[in-house]
């Protein structure tokens, strides 16, 4: 058996500490953002805090141009960052009928 300990931050409420707590001892993170200034702070604040070879899935709806940024912040601070698209809505969500493309990429990492 396998445990994950999870901690799920409201966008609101992240600021650099709670970002700092929650990323000191994980491997993986997984995020869905609202938008692109969302995922460029977050980025920042991921990328100062997190121990270099954790992995980042992140699932947000973003431009391209917001995406391959983060993707330059993550690779000099050394995270892995994974663009991964998720496809459905919340019913398919909720009726476990969803797709993340990328996964088996994420789960290799």
């Amino acid at each position: 058996m396998t445990g994950y300990r999870i901690q799920v931050l409201d966008v609101p409420d992240l600021n650099a500490s709670l970002v700092q707590s929650a990323m000191r001892e994980v491997e993986i993170l997984v995020s869905s953002l609202p938008d692109d200034s969302a995922l460029l702070s977050v980025a920042e604040q991921i990328c100062a805090v997190t121990t270099r070879g954790a992995a980042w899935i992140d699932t947000s709806t973003v431009s391209a141009q917001a995406s391959a940024r983060v993707a330059e912040q993550c690779e000099q601070a050394g995270v892995r960052y994974l663009r991964a698209t998720v496809s459905g809505n919340n019913y398919m969500m909720e009726a476990d009928s969803s797709h993340c493309h990328g996964l088996r990429s994420a789960l290799a990492l």
